[in-house]
């Protein structure tokens, strides 16, 4: 069970981050989320973009952040209600 809600987290994040980067416009809605990556690729490509090495690079850590974030709390959900049972 744990391996299937973990996959499916991980399934989520990575598509969900491809769409708000395949979007023609920006909608802070749906990237508020992602924000901890966001600000890891902020600090990579130096905020007003970069050379497309540092643009890559910046994806690739903004992605990984993003899935260590939400494993990191779908770990401590699955943590916490164990304890409470």
């Amino acid at each position: 069970m744990k391996t299937k809600v973990m996959s499916g987290v991980i399934a989520f994040v990575v598509v969900w981050t491809i769409l708000i980067h395949a979007q023609s416009h920006w909608s802070p809605i749906l990237a508020y989320p992602l924000y901890p990556g966001e600000m890891v690729s902020l600090l990579v490509t130096g905020g007003h973009g970069g050379t497309l090495t540092q643009d890559k690079i910046g994806f690739a850590a903004e992605l990984v952040v993003n899935l260590l974030a939400y494993l990191l709390a779908t770990f401590l959900l699955f943590r916490a209600t164990r304890f409470s049972e």
